[in-house]
């Protein structure tokens, strides 16, 4: 079990073992807190995990992972229930779906593996000699994956496969639409590449295809089909509800607005590119980029480069040249506009129309969430500085990308002190500097109602701390993330402590539960104001738990 654990600590990240007490009740502070652990499974000795294939649901409820036996046998685990013996379980599953949690994986058969089937909650589909490319619809309500039978393949829908063809190119090319009604996938018949769209195919085929795309509200689906290609020589066309548009010698950066009436996309021609716009050509430049509709449908932006100078065009108006262009951003309600762009090896800024000063480089720009302040991060010749609604912060060595609270109306970002005897982090809320120093500081995190701060810091070497509005609380070896309830009344985080022990820290007090790790990254869902629950590890096996806590009141 020792090889296993130096195993998932190098490949996951896992946390160093030791062993668990967890009781029922805690008290901490003068404050009662209820700590369960919950047993979801624990792997059977004999078996070997690997490590790459263990997953957690996404409401972090259960774990799966594929184990061996000393046969090279697979079995999937689905918390405590085993799978029967495998051949084999394809590499990237099993999987959980993102909604529903829908649990998944692709098997090959004992004893020669010349079987494959996929398994989906439990059921077990159809065989074939081989299947790949497993998804499902974005409401999980679906799934379609691709089957092969000797020299042909075919796609599972449902669990029901369509028709047999030469091949299925599934790259870009195997899609559910977004309403989850409507599937679609590009099939190899008779040389020529059709279209099937829920299980019938379009009658015009091309040489090639790819990009099937729908619109957002499911009623349009677009594609690019290859006409003709000769040595270096192409011809692609655009092919909307069954209709081909004109022909071009590429095509690229196939768009829809978000209320799906338009569409663009950048065609090549004879050496020049246009932008496309439903369907009409536009002028022709040397180069074209970035077409781009605002999340609410009023603005379009688009790119292009004549004679080695770049603008942006925002609604037909063109914006000043530059030598090339980086980033372009809506602010959330579409109001407000910014790029980034370098002119003369300086890096600029432009922000509803107006450019900021040069810079060496600029990055991390940010719209605040209610679009009415912005920030980004600027080097100069000498340090760094934040730029918070176009005003120049305090010079440091370094700084970090800067973070808006919910409300907008903080703002908060690191900067390494430019005094090399006083080389630290420090943090700077709304332009004031804290005077706590750290070797390091990680993300920072506000709460829901926007008046609490958290980070994980670096206090020295082998030695981390939270801060907890602006205060730091006990110093532990490894800090996981903070966790707000929902609320914003409850802080949450796991810790490797001095002691070296696992543990869970609720508002600075550390429950009494001790555990053998946690995967690097795990959440602690809240599940309401005054109870969260998240998943640990225990030594023999591993064992894995669900860790629930109920905060009976509000903390000191």
């Amino acid at each position: 079990m020792k090889n296993f654990f130096l195993i998932l600590v190098f490949v996951l990240s896992l946390w160093l073992v030791i062993p668990n007490r967890c009781p029922a009740k805690t008290n901490a502070g003068g404050n009662i807190f209820k700590e369960k652990a919950v047993f979801l499974g624990k792997l059977p000795e004999g078996l070997t995990i690997i490590p790459k294939s263990l997953k957690y649901s996404f409401d972090i409820k259960s774990i799966t992972y594929v184990a061996y036996n000393d046969k090279k046998e697979n079995i999937v685990y689905l918390n405590n229930t085993p799978s029967q013996l495998y051949y084999a379980v394809l590499r990237g599953t099993p999987i959980f779906s993102p909604v529903k949690n829908r649990h998944a994986y692709i098997a090959a058969s004992l004893p020669h593996g010349k079987l494959m089937f996929v398994v989906i909650d439990g059921k077990r589909g159809l065989s074939f000699d081989a299947i790949d490319h497993l998804i499902f619809s974005p409401d999980d309500s679906r799934y379609a994956y691709r089957a092969q039978k000797g020299d042909k393949e075919c796609v599972v829908v449902d669990g029901k496969p369509g028709p047999f063809y030469d091949g299925i190119p599934i790259d870009k090319n195997m899609v559910f639409s977004p309403d989850s009604k409507h599937f679609a996938y590009v099939a190899l018949k008779n040389n020529k590449c059709v279209l099937v769209v829920d299980g019938v195919e379009e009658k015009k085929g091309f040489n090639f295809i790819k990009d099937v795309i729908f619109s957002p509200d499911s009623a349009h689906i677009s594609y690019k089909g290859r006409i003709e290609k000769k040595e270096n020589f192409e011809k692609w066309c655009l092919v909307t509800d069954g209709k081909a548009g004109p022909a071009f010698n590429r095509i690229l950066n196939v768009t829809y607005s978000m209320d799906s009436k338009h569409y663009a996309y950048i065609a090549l021609k004879d050496r020049k590119m246009m932008l496309v716009f439903d369907g009409k050509e536009g002028e022709s430049h040397d180069g074209v980029g970035l077409p781009l509709f605002s999340p609410d449908n009023r603005h379009f932006a688009c790119a292009y480069m004549d004679q080695g100078k770049w603008h942006i065009e925002i609604d037909g108006k063109a914006g000043p040249s530059f030598d090339s262009l980086l980033k372009f951003y809506y602010s959330p309600d579409s109001s407000r506009y910014a790029y980034t762009a370098i002119k003369d090896k300086k890096f600029y800024c432009v922000v509803d129309g107006k450019i900021s000063d040069g810079f060496k480089k600029i990055v991390a720009f940010k719209f605040s969430p209610d679009s009415s302040r912005y920030a980004y991060e600027a080097a100069l010749k000498r340090g760094a500085c934040v730029i918070v609604d176009g005003v120049k912060g305090p010079l440091y060595a370094s700084v970090g990308e800067p973070y808006f609270s919910p409300d907008s109306k903080n703002v908060v970002y690191k900067g390494l002190s430019m005094e090399p005897k006083k080389h630290y982090w420090h943090t700077i809320l709304n332009g004031i500097e804290s005077p706590l120093p750290f070797y390091g500081i990680k993300e920072y995190h506000f709460s829901p109602d926007s008046k609490r701060l958290a980070y994980s810091a670096l206090y020295n070497r082998g030695k981390s701390v939270m801060v907890v509005d602006g205060k730091m609380q006990t110093i532990v070896r490894i800090n996981g993330m903070p966790f707000f309830s929902p609320d914003s009344t409850h802080i949450a985080y796991h810790a490797f402590t001095m002691d070296k022990k696992w543990v869970i820290f609720v508002d600075g007090k550390q429950l009494a539960g001790e555990y053998g790790g946690f995967m690097k990254g795990t959440p602690m869902v809240f599940d309401s104001p005054t109870h969260f629950h998240t998943i640990a590890l225990n030594d023999p096996g591993p064992t894995f738990l669900r860790i629930e806590v109920d905060i009976s009141g509000n903390l000191p």
